[in-house]
């Protein structure tokens, strides 16, 4: 089990599985209901796509994930980041206070969330408050993550906007000292994993898997954004 970043899963399971992708309309119909309460245009998700203009990639777990949020967080709270600790980023007590201090839980816990409608869209919301297990994002701009008060409504509980979440990837980008230009694949990112990033490295090789995760997002976004298909976390 872990996180996989998908583009054009309708045109995918339309392929393969016919019962998947009835189940994904059926998910795109209580999206745009969603969409529709708030104000928002509906979200058409293509079902004919040319198979290299989708996505498919094994995140390789839920710690990627945390550790960039863990970034996120730390560059919230105008503190130095931390030494990279995947095992222990989804319970750093800089992430704990950024939940805190906004009144929030945790993702994947919507039902307990009360969103208060004239409170300022927190810094990176569309990273930090988005469940990590499932979920969308749409190619459709808005301030404020959405969330139906019965998680059950919604595929993760919650709907992020892939352009917002693009550009919150750019700016970790920038603190990450990151070319947003890398193969997240490339040997040198790799490496970075690979090989624990030393004082002289630069900042996002000692922060190689933030790094790849920011990379993998950001593309997958683009993606979201160019094809017009939802950003799914499955």
């Amino acid at each position: 089990m872990g996180l996989c970043l998908e583009v054009g899963i309708l045109a995918d399971l339309r392929d393969r599985d016919e019962e998947g992708c009835a189940h994904y309309r059926q998910v795109f119909r209580v999206l745009n209901e969603l969409l529709a309460r708030h104000g928002l245009p509906p979200h058409r998700e293509p079902e004919d796509l040319p198979e290299e203009d989708r996505v498919s990639w094994d995140m390789g777990g839920y710690r990627p994930l945390h550790t960039l949020r863990q970034v996120a967080a730390y560059c919230w709270a105008r503190r130095k980041l931390a030494a990279s600790d995947g095992d222990n980023s989804a319970d750093d007590p800089v992430v704990e206070e950024y939940y805190r201090r906004g009144g929030l839980r945790r993702p994947n816990f919507w039902q307990e969330v009360f969103c208060v409608q004239d409170r300022r869209p927190p810094r990176f919301g569309h990273l930090m408050l988005h469940g990590d297990s499932e979920g969308l994002y749409v190619p459709i701009s808005f301030d404020r993550v959405l969330f139906s008060r019965e998680s059950s409504e919604i595929l993760g509980g919650a709907v992020g906007s892939s352009p917002r979440l693009r550009a919150e990837c750019e700016e970790l980008a920038d603190v990450l000292h990151l070319p947003l230009d890398l193969d997240p694949d490339a040997d040198e990112v790799i490496d970075a994993i690979e090989q624990a990033g030393g004082e002289g490295e630069p900042l996002w090789r000692r922060h190689a898997v933030e790094s790849f995760t920011c990379l993998r997002l950001h593309r997958a976004c683009a993606a979201s954004i160019s094809t017009g298909a939802a950003l799914v976390f499955t």
